[in-house]
Parts: C-alpha cells; structure tokens; sequence
C-alpha cells in the first residue's frame, strides 16, 4: 500500500480525509508544518500532500524548503480548498507536480493522487543512479561518490553536478541550470558563483573541472589526463 504523508494545519481535514483514503492509502497525518522533516526522516513516503494556507510557514514555504533537501524526489501535491486562478497558477510553476481541490470527488482524488505515485514511481525505478568515469550520483538519497568516498554534497550542489552529469560533455545554460537545481528564475549571481566554487572545491580536481566562462553557459568537463568517454545512465 502507497503510503501518503498529508499536512494540513486543520485537523477535521486531516480527520476526513482518513476516514476516506485510508482504505487505499497507508496515511500519516500533521497538523504542524514544522515537523515535516521528522517525518520524512523517520518514515518512507511516496507522495506528500500539501495544504496551502497554514501559519507559522504556507505550503509554498514547505515545498520550497523540501525541493532544497534530500527528500527533493518525492512528488509534491498542493491540497486545497482555495480555487482562486492566481493561487492555481503559483502552484502549477512551482515544484508541486499538480495541485488537487478538495471539491473535487473521492474517486477523482483517488485517481490523481494514484496517477502521480505510478508517474514518479516509473521515473524512478528508470533513472536512480547517474555515472560518469569514477562519479556515481544516487538520484533517490542525493549523494555523490568519487569510486566510493562520499563527496558530502549539499541538495544544491548535487542537483548542479546531476544537470551538469546529464548534459555531458555538453554545456548547459546557467538559466537552465539555476532552474534544475533551484526550481526558481529569481537567484542571484553570487549565489549561483558560491555553490559553483563549493562543488569545484569538493570534486576530484585530477580528474574533472567545471568551467563557466561569461555568457557562454557551465561545462563539467575531463582533465587531459583521463579522457575516457565512460558515461553511464543506470537503472
């Protein structure tokens, strides 16, 4: 049974939505959007839902700060009673996959929340593990090894060594990149710079350089010294 981690600051939405899916679903449940990481931490879930309008942080502060950690791959639904156009369009360019009304019937939430599952589960039991020469990037727990020492990557980093691993040895735009790994058009410069420098910092510098000359995008590339075209995408 898939099971769903569901918050919502309201309790008897919490209540009712148990008390119908629970038949399908293997269902947890918080009234506190600040505990959110005990929970993943402690328990495997394969869809969060997401109310919006919470205090203390809203649904689109939660999912900002989930896209920016290790949980980053499971799918992300905005649950909600506020139909209004401007909030379905902030949803729908953000990172949530989709956002689901409460007025819509049982059986549709059902199948939405279902559909999303399969969708993200088949994507990740295709593509879980990047490689290229001695890096192996791990998809689902977001760390990266050189042969078998941990590089300790933040989310950030990770996601700028993952874009930059799949484009090889192709340069992608720094528009394309900040967008992969932030989910956002609005970073800065000097932000983009300072994970950049880290990541270089933490790769294997005898085997591979990142090079972002001015207006002409960001390259991962191999040293001289080791231009083995190994590139492998596992699954």
């Amino acid at each position: 049974m898939k099971h769903i981690l569901y918050v919502d600051d309201n309790v008897t939405n919490l209540n009712i939505f148990e008390e119908k899916f629970s038949e399908f679903f293997e269902i947890t449940v918080s009234n506190d959007p600040l505990t959110i990481f005990n929970l993943l931490e402690a328990q495997k879930f394969d869809v969060i839902l997401l109310d919006i309008h919470m205090p203390d942080r809203d649904g689109f502060q939660v999912l900002k700060e989930i896209n920016e950690s290790r949980f980053s791959s499971i799918p992300v639904l905005m649950y909600t009673s506020d139909e209004l156009q401007a909030i379905r369009y902030k949803a729908l360019s953000s990172a949530a996959c989709d956002i689901i009304y409460r007025t819509l019937s049982d059986e549709e939430i059902k199948l939405r929340i279902e559909n999303k599952i399969n969708l993200f589960s088949k994507r990740t039991g295709e593509e879980r593990h990047l490689a290229l020469g001695s890096l192996s990037l791990n998809l689902e727990t977001l760390e990266a090894f050189h042969s078998s020492r941990n590089l300790n990557l933040t989310p950030i980093e990770f996601k700028i060594l993952a874009a930059l691993v799949k484009n090889f040895p192709e340069k992608i735009s720094r528009e394309s990149m900040v967008k992969k790994a932030w989910n956002s058009d609005n970073v800065l410069d000097r932000t983009v710079n300072t994970h950049l420098t880290n990541l270089r910092n933490k790769l294997p510098k005898e085997e591979f350089m990142i090079e972002s000359p001015r207006g002409t995008g960001i390259v991962l590339k191999k040293n001289s010294e080791s231009k083995s075209k190994l590139f492998d995408l596992l699954t």
